[in-house]
């Protein structure tokens, strides 16, 4: 209700709205579409945790706006392979320069090709699992 009320309030019905539930595959296919994908991340102490809704948003390859602590896996993984902008989620400077940015991308029709996601994906896809599955199983088995 809270957040309804602020859409409201910001007169923001137009951009943001409640797409109702929807298949895995069908989600995919609606995401595909849209301009930006988001991750928002609570302000908790940095770990391993790693959404799979990077790894979803990656195959997409639509960018990726990235609201999350800083230096938290989500953040480590954009910033080094690329694919979207990360804002530290406690700095509502750092949130406004990112959406500012990712704004004039669109604006100039540049947002897509300014953060493909390619680099991203490959370190999550198929091909690169099943590498590294079969590095583990090497070493493994030539050590016993």
């Amino acid at each position: 209700e809270y957040l309804t009320s602020l859409i409201e309030q910001y007169e923001l019905q137009k951009y943001v709205f409640d797409t109702g539930a929807f298949s895995y595959i069908k989600s995919l296919e609606k995401m595909a579409s849209y301009d930006v994908l988001v991750i928002i991340e609570a302000n908790v102490r940095p770990g391993i945790f790693l959404p799979s809704k990077l790894i979803d948003y990656s195959q997409l390859d639509v960018p990726i706006l990235a609201i999350t602590p800083e230096g938290s896996c989500v953040s480590r993984k954009i910033t080094h392979y690329g694919g979207g902008v990360v804002a530290d989620c406690t700095s509502d400077e750092q949130i406004l320069i990112a959406l500012s940015s990712m704004l004039e991308k669109w604006r100039t029709e540049k947002l897509s090709c300014s953060y493909s996601t390619g680099r991203l994906y490959s370190r999550f896809s198929p091909d690169h699992v099943m590498e590294i599955y079969n590095s583990i199983f090497v070493e493994v088995f030539t050590k016993y």
